[in-house]
C-alpha cells in the first residue's frame, strides 16, 4: 500500500471512528480486515488479535468453538445472519438491520447480544468486501422482554398503555395460539371444592 492509499484508509476509518455502532471492513470469508473504535469498545477488540480472524472468531462466537476449523464451519454457521448477509453483500446486495441474536463466549460467562445487522457491498483494490455494520441493542430488547403485569387481576399492560389479559397480550405479541390446562397445584384445590359441593367425588 503507497501512502497515498494508506492516508485515504486513514480518512476513511476517520470517517468511520465517529459512527457509534461497530463498523467491521470484512472480506467474502468475514475476515476482519479492520474495524472502528465503537467495535472496539463494544467487543473488546485488540488489533493484534482481531485482524484477519473470521469475525465469528474475532468476537469469540460461542459457535466458533464447534469444530476445529472454527468459524463458518460448524453446524450453526449455516444459519448465521452475519455471514449469510456477508455472502449476500459480496454478491451486490444490500442487508439492512437483519436480527440476530449471538452467544459469546467470555472469562466469566457466556454472554447472549440481540442486534441488528447490516451490510452493504465495496470493493477495494479489484477485491470483494463488505461493510458490516452491528447495533448491539440487548439493553432496549432486555427492556421489551420486560412484561409489566397486575400484581392483583394478572392483565397485561400493552404497549398502547391498555390492560389486556395475559392471553390477549400473548396472541397480541407474539401472534401465539393459547390452550389451557390445569396446573396439578389448580387441580387438587378444585378436587377439594368439588369434594365439599359433592362428598364422594372424584373416587
Amino acid at each position: 500500500m503507497d501512502s497515498q492509499d494508506y492516508n485515504s484508509n486513514n480518512f476513511a476509518m476517520g470517517y468511520l471512528d465517529v459512527i457509534p455502532a461497530a463498523v467491521f471492513v470484512v472480506d467474502a470469508d468475514v475476515r476482519v480486515l479492520n474495524y472502528n473504535r465503537a467495535s472496539a469498545l463494544t467487543f473488546a477488540l485488540r488489533s493484534d488479535t482481531a485482524v484477519f480472524k473470521r469475525g465469528g472468531e474475532a468476537l469469540h462466537c460461542i459457535h466458533s468453538y464447534e469444530t476445529p476449523e472454527g468459524c463458518g464451519h460448524g453446524t450453526a454457521c449455516t444459519s448465521c445472519v452475519i455471514r449469510n448477509s456477508v455472502t449476500a453483500a459480496v454478491l451486490s446486495e444490500r442487508i439492512y438491520r437483519k436480527y440476530h441474536r449471538m452467544t459469546l463466549v467470555s472469562a466469566e460467562n457466556n454472554v447472549e447480544i440481540d442486534c441488528f445487522v447490516t451490510v452493504a457491498p465495496i470493493t477495494y483494490e479489484g477485491a470483494h468486501q463488505a461493510l458490516l455494520v452491528v447495533e448491539d441493542v440487548s439493553e432496549i430488547f432486555a427492556l421489551r422482554r420486560l412484561i409489566p403485569i397486575c400484581a392483583w387481576c394478572k392483565k397485561v399492560r400493552d404497549d398502547e398503555d391498555y390492560w389486556v389479559s395475559v392471553e390477549h397480550y400473548l396472541k397480541q405479541q407474539q401472534n401465539a395460539k393459547i390452550t389451557h390446562g390445569v396446573c396439578p397445584e389448580c387441580a387438587e384445590g378444585l378436587k377439594k371444592e368439588m369434594e365439599e359441593l359433592r362428598p364422594g367425588w372424584g373416587n
